[in-house]
């Protein structure tokens, strides 16, 4: 069988207005009009045979029966109409309303002829007569609003047959006005008072219609809320001013156990809250709703059976019209699953951390260990280089510095990479020579280019030329791994360097080769860390896929970018666009290169055998004074025993590393009010957060291994120069 479709809330409530707007209607009135006419025939006629009887007692049953003949046939001619009009279920149109006016005047003329002559008989008939024009009016004020024409056609009828009494009253040779004017006096005065009733309840019915109609649209919003709350997933409570329950709906019950039975008149505290609820966040919620504001907390709660789950809960004030706080209403939804989660998502992202940082850990420590046997290699070929070699021989340091440099040029790559991820590396502007900044990049990279016969070729454009600020480090940084990536992929041609400022005011520094170039479909996945185009089993390069990922990192750390155009065969080129900062004025002063003074005491603390020989064979040339310690603790007793003009320090040193004697040799020059002696770190720790450590610690420079004799006397010239007043001895 077919079920019938249940109606929807929507659908009741439009249906109950339409009703309601439809009997209220003209269409509307007059049916009901018809139908209560129609319903108290029976009635009327009752009343009309008990009046017919009693003209026939008081007069004559000729004249009862002539009323009666009078009477009931028209009181049937109405009906009938009626039910014409009933029939025909249209209650609109000129025609009804004609037809149901002349049937009540058909009736009611009638009900006036009978009344007229039994004033006629005498005058105690007279009030018989006007008692009975006086109800006929009233049952007429009854149906008044629901048909007025019919009601005015009544009254016209009735007046006139009262009239025809009053008339024949004062025409009668026997009459007596005193007598009549006291009837016409009780007859006016009960019309009047009749008729002020009837207005009265007609306006108030009127009134009641709209209000009726109010209500009808309050009891579906009634409805609708009541059913939204009823079948609402979240549990909803309703709280009086004293925050005791009035009412729960069902999910309450499903979500804590307790029926509205249970929780009425109980506090939802009381019932809900678990004994390791955080008292403050409750403290707080309370205060905030008793001020009168909305809330939001999630609490530890307990259902009936002693079940623990947490509850979100928004609790809402209710407003009497006078700004009194007068219920509240609380809306609550079991999120213990969602607490599990964010606690699984909370261990999970602390296993990342300190994955990352395990990692980063890692690949520091990685980079110290390399560095450190890299130093070895690099210092034994500057001593190689200082003797007489064979050409072979000469080849094979070749190759060695070669392989070197490759491998400290992905060293510096991994601590570039494990810098920027851990946002320790921080751009630090400054005045930048373009042209510098070019050639010392080259000549990094000449003599690996020219093992390939390739040239590397600098052009600045007179736009580029004067100084610019910007972090010199960086783009440098950026430089070496594009000019390294050219050179691994260009067997022949040359490679251009090449800076220009652009119309829009931006840096422009190219780096084009003439290698084996890039297929224009691969362009998207060359900057992928650790991805190469070529990658898999039939790799024709080597490298870890860092290079261009680093510098397209530290390009955006700077609010740089890096663009490139390749075509496969016919080589790539790479253009870092660099945003110009203001211009500052830069000295034309020259700056002369300084020299590191000979026959000064000179401490180095350095834990390694090999790197103490590797210092003390690049000083030696100088007439230096070298004394050694091993660790930490060594350097600051013979500090302590000593002066010393200058001292290399290493950072990771067993019994005292070299942050902690830079301290302790501070904190002594101070206590013996002694010079500042400089002191340069000498160490495989180079990432940002190691300088700043060192700086703070109270070095003066920093030196990344593996060292480089020109640079290390450079900069032990550097500082001595700066920390020495000229035209004073050291010692």
């Amino acid at each position: 069988m077919k079920q019938s479709k249940t109606p929807s809330l929507n659908d009741l409530t439009l249906s109950d207005l339409a009703r309601f707007d439809e009997a209220s209607s003209a269409s509307g009135l007059l049916r009901r009009y018809t139908f209560g006419r129609m319903g108290a025939t029976s009635i009327r006629m009752l009343i009309a045979a008990i009046g017919c009887a009693l003209l026939a007692i008081l007069v004559s049953p000729k004249f009862g029966l002539l009323a009666a003949a009078v009477t009931f046939p028209l009181e049937l001619v109405e009906y009938l109409i009626l039910a014409y009009v009933r029939k025909k279920a249209n209650y609109q149109g000129r025609k009804v309303h004609l037809l149901v006016i002349f049937a009540s005047f058909v009736q009611t003329s009638g009900l006036g002829i009978c009344m007229v002559l039994a004033a006629s008989q005498s005058e105690s008939l007279r009030m018989f007569s006007w008692a009975f024009l006086f109800g006929a009016m009233m049952n007429s004020l009854l149906s008044a609003r629901f048909h007025p024409a019919s009601h005015r056609v009544r009254l016209g009828v009735l007046a006139v047959a009262g009239l025809i009494i009053l008339f024949r009253a004062l025409t009668h040779p026997e009459a007596v006005y005193t007598e009549i004017a006291s009837e016409m006096s009780a007859v006016l005065s009960m019309i009047f008072m009749v008729g002020y009733l009837f207005s009265h309840l007609s306006r108030r019915a009127k009134n009641t219609r709209q209000t009726e109609r109010a209500l009808i649209i309050q009891s579906a919003e009634a409805r609708r809320l009541a059913l939204v709350a009823e079948h609402a997933s979240d549990s909803i409570v309703l709280m009086d001013e004293n925050h005791l329950i009035t009412w729960a709906n069902s999910q309450f019950t499903d979500l804590t156990g307790y029926t509205l039975d249970d929780a009425i008149g109980h506090g939802m505290g009381e019932l809900l809250n678990h004994v390791d609820a955080d008292l403050a966040v409750i403290k707080a919620m309370n205060a905030k709703i008793e001020s009168g504001q909305s809330t939001n907390a999630r609490i530890l709660n307990k259902t009936k059976s002693g079940a623990t789950l947490w509850m979100e809960t928004h609790q809402t004030p209710v407003f009497t019209e006078d700004g009194k706080i007068r219920a509240y209403i609380a809306v609550e939804r079991d999120v213990s699953e969602l607490v599990r989660r964010e606690k699984e998502l909370h261990a999970a992202l602390d296993a990342a951390k300190k994955a990352d940082q395990a990692k980063t850990e890692f690949l520091s420590r990685m980079s110290h260990e390399l560095r450190t046997p890299a130093n070895g290699l690099y210092g034994g070929m500057e001593i190689l280089r200082e003797t007489a070699l064979s050409a072979d021989q000469k080849d094979a340091v070749a190759i060695l510095e070669t392989s070197s440099n490759r491998l400290m040029h992905l060293v510096e790559n991994i601590v570039t990479v494990t810098d920027v991820e851990s946002g320790r590396l921080k751009v630090e502007l400054c005045d930048m020579c373009v042209s510098e900044v070019l050639e010392a990049v080259a000549s990094l990279y000449r003599a690996e280019a020219a093992d390939k016969n390739v040239a590397i070729q600098i052009s600045v454009d007179s736009t580029a030329q004067k100084p610019y600020v910007a972090d010199p480090d960086l783009v440098s940084r950026i430089l070496a791994n594009l000019l390294s990536n050219s050179i691994k992929f260009t067997d022949k041609g040359a490679i251009t360097m090449y800076a220009q400022v652009d119309t829009a005011g931006q840096m422009q520094i190219s780096v084009q080769d003439t290698g084996i170039g890039i297929d224009r479909s691969k362009l998207a996945l060359i900057f992928n860390a650790f991805e190469q185009v070529d990658n898999g089993n039939t790799r024709q390069f080597d490298g870890a896929g860092l290079g261009l990922s680093t510098a397209r990192d530290l390009a955006r750390l700077m609010g740089a970018e890096i663009e490139v155009e390749a075509e496969l065969d016919k080589g790539s080129l790479f253009r870092l666009v660099l945003p110009l900062n203001e211009r500052r004025h830069v000295s034309q002063v020259a700056v002369c290169k300084p020299v590191a003074p000979h026959h000064m005491r000179v401490l180095v603390a350095e834990d390694n055998g090999t790197n103490r020989l590797l210092i003390k064979t690049m000083l030696k040339g100088a007439g230096h004074e070298l004394e050694f310690a091993q660790d930490g603790k060594q350097a600051v007793e013979q500090y302590a025993l000593k002066p010393f003009d200058f001292v290399l320090m290493d950072i990771s040193m067993p019994n005292k590393n070299g942050l902690e004697a830079t301290r302790e040799i501070r904190a002594f020059e101070a206590h013996k009010h002694l010079r500042r002696c400089p002191i340069i770190a000498v160490t495989a720790n180079v990432s940002v957060e190691d300088q700043r450590l060192c700086f703070e610690a109270g070095m003066d420079e920093f030196i990344a291994k593996p060292l480089k004799k020109e640079l290390l006397l450079q900069t032990i010239g550097n500082v001595l120069a700066a920390s020495v007043p000229q035209g004073k001895p050291l010692h």
